[in-house]
């Protein structure tokens, strides 16, 4: 969900499935679920712009369906130690997932599949990346980032635009080596060369 949608982690934490459409395939950002002294802490989004409406993709549909289902499990083995929460993403017992362990457990995760380790805010930067490298314009990524301000968009993936540049400006000298690669000018027949 992180990698497909760009949620933080406190977004996908406090997330409740009445906030999902499953058939429509879209849900509601309203609420976020952070740490506090006391535990963790249902807070709402911190800004107008942070609550949003995110699509959801065909992967994150199919896998909420099987979580969901995954969920009634544990709600009957639970009997009456069920805490209606409404959360999708919850502990065995239907409460909140403090978000020090869902980060350790992310970390563990990347140990078992033997992959670099990643903080788990980075599938947002990477979710990011990927709709900047698709050609999504900044404004559709402020939105479903939920970003206050473009220029929060903007410099965060600076590098990412950079690069893109960078392949833009090399696409346009490949358009005209490949022109270079017309007729022989030197071919009285082939007609007058376009001005450099």
């Amino acid at each position: 969900m992180a990698l497909r949608t760009g949620l933080r982690r406190g977004e996908l934490l406090g997330l409740q499935w009445a906030a999902i459409d499953l058939v429509k395939a879209h849900l509601y950002v309203r609420r976020t679920l952070t740490r506090t002294k006391g535990g963790p802490t249902f807070q709402p989004v911190k800004t107008h712009r942070s609550a949003r409406r995110i699509v959801l993709p065909r992967e994150c549909l199919a896998s909420l369906r099987r979580y969901h289902a995954r969920q009634n499990i544990d709600r009957r083995e639970a009997g009456p130690a069920w805490q209606d929460t409404g959360l999708v993403f919850a502990n065995p017992t239907g409460g909140p997932l403090d978000p020090a362990t869902v980060q350790r457990n992310h970390r563990a995760v990347c140990e078992l599949a033997d992959v670099r380790s990643i903080r788990f805010h980075d599938p947002r930067h990477t979710c990011a990346t990927l709709l900047l490298e698709q050609g999504v314009d900044l404004v559709t990524i402020k939105d479903l980032l939920g970003h206050a301000q473009i220029h929060t968009t903007a410099d965060a993936y600076s590098h990412v635009r950079l690069r893109l540049h960078r392949q833009a400006i090399e696409s346009v000298s490949d358009a005209l080596a490949d022109e270079s690669d017309g007729p022989d000018h030197d071919d009285p027949d082939a007609g007058d060369p376009a001005p450099a």
